[in-house]
């Protein structure tokens, strides 16, 4: 059976611990509006979708294929493809999407995310984000797997949006 939007976005607000209310007050909209997406009473206007997208760490196309939407938990690390590239010629990027509008974007060599893993660093603070939810010995350790692409997405409590992804 076919999962309509609103039902995908509603889904996608339950994943992400999120009530109508805060869903309208970060897209700038009524929390009635919202209610009317859920229910298959209206749809977003078109010029809203990269911000539902961005919300739930999804891609636009997500919100509209038949297949099951990824909900990016805490910890969560989805499949990833193998690396053609020796570890230490990756980078770990990390995007932080803030609530208030601010995008950070940080791109970390692989020999400083091993660094940080044997001195028992952490992450957490360092990007104007709650990192928490990232672990980042987890993440080192399927680095040097050979894993690249997305590997963590984070919606934290205060609506920022934390990816972590590994590239070339």
């Amino acid at each position: 059976m076919e999962k309509t939007l609103g039902k995908k976005l509603c889904e996608l607000r339950k994943s992400a611990e999120l009530t109508q209310e805060a869903v309208a007050e970060t897209l700038g909209v009524s929390p009635q509006a919202v209610s009317k997406w859920e229910n298959d009473f209206s749809c977003p206007d078109i010029m809203m979708l990269p911000k539902i997208a961005q919300l739930y760490g999804i891609r636009i196309d997500d919100l509209f294929s038949d297949d099951a939407v990824p909900t990016a938990q805490p910890g969560f690390v989805p499949p990833v493809k193998k690396a053609d590239v020796p570890p230490e010629k990756l980078y770990l990027n990390v995007y932080v999407l803030s609530k208030a509008g601010d995008d950070v974007k940080v791109h970390i060599p692989f020999v400083l995310v091993r660094e940080l893993v044997e001195t028992g660093k952490n992450i957490s603070g360092l990007f104007g984000a709650d990192l928490s939810g990232v672990d980042l010995e987890s993440v080192y350790h399927l680095i040097q797997n050979g894993a690249v692409g997305e590997l963590v997405t984070v919606n934290t409590q205060n609506g920022d949006t934390v990816r972590v992804v590994v590239e070339a």
